[in-house]
């Protein structure tokens, strides 16, 4: 019985350490602790978002734009999508997500938060080719609002 149990657990550990979303681990290679990324089935109605919750933040990948237009504080729209950023701009979070099917050469993500403080965006670096933008996304799901954080 032990053995199939050691067995399912290492399944469960390399499915897990293969999944597009997650988990973010920290320099010693420790899970982060807050951080939680996850497709947008789980908690909308809505398919074809990924949320990640960070320092407090709700942050979206949403390509299509389905969870309406996301807008920061002082109202001004926060979009999604490649960014120019130069990183000397950003500071490592130092955390990093790597995932990839067997065979294949993994694929390492890191987070960015803005240098100066501004929390209106996280940025991830995807295998060091390019920079994605996620705005914060706090509002929750248009199909369920009480989700808002």
């Amino acid at each position: 019985m032990r053995n199939v149990l050691l067995v399912l657990a290492a399944i469960t550990l390399t499915s897990c350490a293969s999944s597009q979303h997650g988990p973010w681990v920290d320099d010693a290679d420790r899970i982060a602790n807050g951080v939680n990324e996850y497709p947008s089935e789980f908690v909308c109605d809505e398919k074809g978002v990924t949320f990640l919750d960070f320092a407090g933040h709700r942050y979206a990948a949403d390509p299509l734009g389905l969870l309406g237009p996301l807008l920061n504080d002082r109202g001004e729209a926060l979009v999604y999508g490649p960014s120019d950023r130069p990183l000397e701009n950003l500071y490592s979070s130092g955390l990093t997500h790597t995932f990839g099917l067997p065979g294949e050469d993994p694929t390492v993500r890191e987070l960015y938060v803005d240098l100066d403080g501004n929390q209106d965006y996280v940025y991830i670096s995807v295998g060091g080719a390019r920079l994605e933008q996620w705005p914060r996304a706090d509002q929750g799901c248009p199909t369920n609002p009480d989700l808002a954080k």
